[in-house]
């Protein structure tokens, strides 16, 4: 092999470093790494790249879930809004194949891009946190270290980074420490460094539900593997260390008011507001859970309006058409696009993932959704007495994509297909691909070396 071409197979590895850095910046960088991947995949692996994709068939969900969207744009009549959302969901059409077809594999190929994203979602903590300080500095509330607030200025709100946040704190506690026993408190101190940027990065963000759901599942499950003899001594130390800083830092973060008031609005909602036949301005003292089931029954009354509707939905392009003219007709005020004062709900999403493909694309479009989703459960499932991580990250993410429509915007799907193809060509690499295997590949499967 001669330089230059190891050069060109070495391009996806890189571009795929470079996209994982740039998910929690704003869009734009997350764009241009979505193209450099793309571009890198194509110049290193030609024809071959399309014959990789096939061989794995779990890679074929989320094309299959773009194709019938973009087929679904067909009897949109907002065809500028179908060519917009289309836009914004090209992910689930390239990083399967970009990513899936170029023949990174193993286990020094995911804690690369891994790391890649870690240390991304640390350097975007660091700064919202010293901007957060300079600006309470020059005369700014408390608020300003909380929240939205925490992040504006980023493209991705408050609840997305700290779902890109707890991504990468199940990660570096749960992904097994390196082989070279020499280097094992290398990498602990390494990880200890970026758990401690993030930790009170994910508690000043504030997001519930996520917040929850690591306490309650990730930090447990990963203290009960602490506990395995095969788990390295380093990383029960580690694990173990953590799990009492948490404990610590929990007690301290809710003496905030800023934190309690976010549990304390939840304590407080009214289900019962989201259900009334008629809206006469209640609709501001709706709390976010009011707000989310308030659209989930938007949704599911467009969703059950017709058999048509139900089986193919009501194109990519009209759904917000659908949900603006229901919310309008249940006496929500400030509904038109031009309003000085527009309402909030205007061109909402249903907050729901798997609500809203079903109302965009119908039943079909929720099967596949259900099959892409599967696919993370099937191989964390498989992988989980060796590599929990996966499995964690599948569960958290579904009851996320509960509550948020994910793949109706950029911070959600980019994050999304990237976990899924790494992990998916991941899960295939028993099954060497072809042209980029040889030098390449085998190099990626090289023990561990050091990095996280």
């Amino acid at each position: 092999m001669t330089e230059s071409t190891g050069y060109r197979r070495a391009l996806p590895l890189l571009a795929t470093c470079l996209l994982a850095f740039a998910i929690p910046f704003p869009f734009l960088f997350g764009s241009v790494g979505v193209i450099l991947v793309v571009v890198a995949a194509g110049a290193s692996q030609g024809k071959t790249l399309f014959r990789n994709f096939r061989k794995n068939k779990m890679l074929w969900a989320p094309v299959a879930l773009y194709i019938w969207a973009l087929a679904s744009g067909l009897w949109s009549e907002d065809k500028a809004e179908a060519a917009h959302i289309l836009s914004t969901k090209l992910p689930l059409l390239l990083l399967p194949i970009a990513i899936g077809g170029s023949g990174l594999q193993g286990r020094a190929f995911r804690r690369s891009v891994m790391s890649a994203l870690c240390l991304g979602i640390a350097v975007v903590g660091i700064y919202c946190m010293g901007t957060a300080f300079a600006n309470y500095r020059a005369g700014e509330d408390i608020q300003v270290f909380f929240y939205h607030r925490l992040v504006s200025g980023l493209s991705a709100n408050a609840v997305y980074m700290a779902w890109y946040v707890v991504a990468a704190l199940l990660f570096l506690l749960l992904e097994p420490i390196g082989t070279q026993e020499g280097r094992r408190w290398r990498e602990v101190g390494l990880r200890a460094v970026l758990l401690a940027i993030l930790l009170p990065f994910f508690l000043l963000l504030a997001a519930r539900t996520l917040l929850l759901l690591f306490v309650a599942i990730g930090l447990p499950t990963a203290l009960v593997f602490s506990f395995r003899k095969k788990t390295a001594f380093a990383q029960k130390v580690l694990t173990r260390s953590f799990t009492g800083v948490v404990v610590l830092a929990l007690i301290i973060a809710f003496q905030q008011p800023a934190i309690q008031a976010r549990f304390k609005e939840l304590r407080q909602s009214r289900p019962e507001l989201s259900f009334l036949k008629h809206y006469q301005g209640e609709e501001n003292s709706f709390s976010n859970m009011n707000v989310r089931l308030f659209l989930w029954r938007v949704g599911i009354h467009n969703i059950t309006s017709s058999p048509a509707m139900l089986l193919r939905g009501t194109g990519v392009g009209d759904a917000h058409a659908a949900i603006n003219k229901s919310v309008r007709a249940l006496g929500i005020p400030n509904m038109e696009k031009d309003h000085p004062q527009r309402n909030v709900f205007y061109d909402i999403n249903l907050h729901n993932t798997f609500l809203h493909t079903t109302l965009a694309t119908g039943s079909i479009g929720l099967l596949l959704l259900l099959w892409t989703v599967g696919n993370l459960f099937v191989i964390g499932l498989r992988q989980f007495s060796r590599k929990p991580f996966l499995l964690l990250f599948a569960l958290l993410s579904f009851f996320f994509m509960m509550q948020e429509a994910v793949l109706e915007t950029q911070a959600g799907v980019v994050f999304y297909m990237f976990i899924y193809s790494v992990f998916v060509a991941d899960s295939y690499s028993q099954k060497p691909l072809k042209h980029a295997g040889n030098a390449l590949n085998s190099g990626l499967q090289e023990p561990f070396d050091g990095r996280l």
